[in-house]
């Protein structure tokens, strides 16, 4: 038999679980691996949605209203503490924390070396830090001062969560930020510390600047008043969403398929409960009904991510308190992971596509030279190649064309211009593009062009299987079409092209603050893509001969 044993999270150990470490320590009622593993799941399940009941019993209620006297102590505690711990580390003798101006007591051995121990007699004699290292800090101080002045000046004020949050924590109180006094209590606590960092600059030009007192003891009685949000309505239910999703902003084909999809299998699985009864439980309950149907683990999250998003929309619109689902693990430990193509594999692939004559023996050599997907390339129209500030281009949108509404990208970030690479130049796409619109074509590749079910995604797919067995490379589901985009952003990055242009180039979503605002032209994206170099896999012309020298 099968058994399972889960440790209770260190918080709720003492006052839930007497000080033990075991939350849950018991048989699974079975000895086949698979259905234990099922029930595992929806045991765990239930316990993550047991600790978050017991937090939730832990923690204060939230306050919508804060008292003036409150507030004021909590801003005045953070430029305190702010400007006494630069203070602090002015006055310390190790160099190493680079927190030091002319007018402290900064320290470097004889020789130059840092000591390890300040107070020791044995490191003397002393002599100051380098001017350079005072100089960096000070330029730093001046740089920090600007981009708090900024975001005060956007009201970006959920910057100070991080820094607010402790200090409202040892108050043992909980604010709920959303609201208009939560709000001004971060706009004030952002002023505070732009003056925190003010003083921080004037500490490095060499005046003494006092740091502010500890604020006073908070009053005994404060006045506050509950938060109490929105209750859901007992009739509705996670499909009664869908609406509220829609509405706020266009949603793209495959995405819309995909939710549909999710909340059929949420039915199916009698895990589709009102939305004032859904728990995790009923999350564990859809996930186990998955895997039983032999779905993999990343699969398994793209079902789910859509009905959490559904939660989070409910949660926006005041029909639930929280999302019952926010961080509702998912193994995806044993889904297929792409790997790059191997050269010789590739070489055997550009044999056998050499050999071809129709328009699908592009989609091989664009793969190769865009790192686009599959489903963008296969969709393409003629007019969608076009010159952008003397670049030829391929542009990817999902804008809709009489004939052709099914258009779509995966993400935002899919919509992109993608420079063509010279050498797709020298093998001739651009005269096959300017024969194909004489001809009076409107399609890159017509014959990928949805038919029925298909999708143009789906028929290139079938296009580049025909392919790989024509070249005779086995078939592995590690390598398939999608492995192209690997090999081009390992290229690129060995290249040492910047991550954000390369997620520009491949239609990624950046996950940094500077990849949102970056922008690159065509000319600095045709610089980028140029540092693709497959000349050695033996592309050419239909019915040309081979290079010299060219496998």
């Amino acid at each position: 038999m099968w058994w399972l044993r889960v440790i209770a999270p260190l918080d709720l150990q003492a006052p839930f679980y007497g000080g033990k470490r075991t939350a849950f320590n018991g048989s699974l009622g079975t000895s086949d691996p698979h259905e234990a593993s099922v029930r595992a799941v929806t045991k765990r399940a239930e316990l993550e949605a047991q600790f978050l009941r017991q937090r939730r019993e832990l923690s204060p209620p939230k306050l919508a209203s804060i008292a003036p006297e409150v507030r004021k102590m909590i801003v005045d505690t953070l430029l305190e503490n702010e400007a006494a711990e630069d203070a602090a580390l002015r006055m310390r003798k190790d160099a190493t924390t680079r927190f030091y101006s002319p007018a402290t007591a900064a320290y470097r051995l004889e020789d130059g070396s840092l000591p390890e121990r300040p107070e020791a007699p044995s490191i003397s004699p002393l002599r100051p830090l380098a001017p350079e290292t005072v100089t960096a800090r000070a330029a730093f101080n001046v740089r920090r001062q600007k981009l708090v002045r900024a975001a005060l000046a956007g009201g970006n004020l959920e910057v100070m969560i991080p820094l607010v949050q402790p200090i409202v924590k040892r108050l043992g109180l909980a604010i709920d930020y959303e609201t208009p006094d939560g709000a001004q209590l971060l706009h004030e606590s952002l002023a505070a510390y732009s003056s925190a960092r003010e003083i921080a600059v004037q500490r490095d030009q060499g005046l003494v600047v006092p740091t502010p007192p500890k604020p006073a003891a908070p009053p005994e009685v404060v006045q506050v008043e509950p938060n109490v949000p929105g209750t859901p309505k007992a009739a509705t239910y996670l499909k009664d969403i869908k609406a509220d999703w829609l509405a706020l902003k266009t949603r793209a084909r495959p995405a819309i398929k995909i939710t549909e999809r999710a909340l059929k299998l949420l039915a199916e699985a009698d895990a589709d409960a009102p939305l004032s009864e859904l728990d995790r439980t009923h999350g564990a309950k859809l996930r186990a009904h998955l895997v039983a149907k032999g779905i993999k683990g990343q699969s398994v999250k793209n079902l789910i991510g859509p009905l959490q998003a559904l939660l989070n929309v409910a949660v926006d619109a005041g029909k639930l308190t929280a999302n019952p689902w926010a961080g509702l693990k998912i193994d995806t430990s044993d889904s297929t992971k792409r790997l790059p193509w191997r050269t010789e594999d590739l070489k055997k692939l550009v044999v056998a596509n050499n050999t071809r004559t129709d328009s699908g023996r592009w989609l091989l050599p664009l793969g190769l030279y865009t790192s686009a997907r599959i489903g963008e390339l296969a969709q393409l129209e003629l007019a969608d190649i076009k010159q952008i500030d003397g670049v030829w281009c391929i542009e990817v949108h999902d804008r809709k064309t009489e004939g052709h509404q099914n258009r779509s990208v995966k993400t935002k970030a899919g919509e992109r211009l993608i420079p063509i690479h010279q050498h797709l130049i020298d093998l001739g796409f651009l005269e096959f593009v300017k024969s194909a619109k004489e001809a009076g074509d409107r399609f890159l590749f017509p014959k990928f062009i949805q038919r029925g079910k298909r999708r143009p995604g789906d028929l290139a797919g079938l296009d580049f299987l025909r392919l790989r067995e024509a070249a005779g490379v086995e078939l592995d589901e590690r390598f398939t079409f999608h492995s192209l985009r690997h090999n081009g952003r390992s290229m690129l990055a060995a290249a040492g092209i910047n991550e954000q242009i390369i997620d520009k180039l491949v239609g990624h979503e950046s996950g940094t603050v500077q990849g949102r605002y970056t922008h690159a032209d065509t000319a600095t994206l045709a610089a980028a893509i140029a540092k693709l170099d497959w000349a050695t896999l033996g592309l050419r012309q239909p019915h040309s001969p081979p290079a010299p020298g060219a496998s």
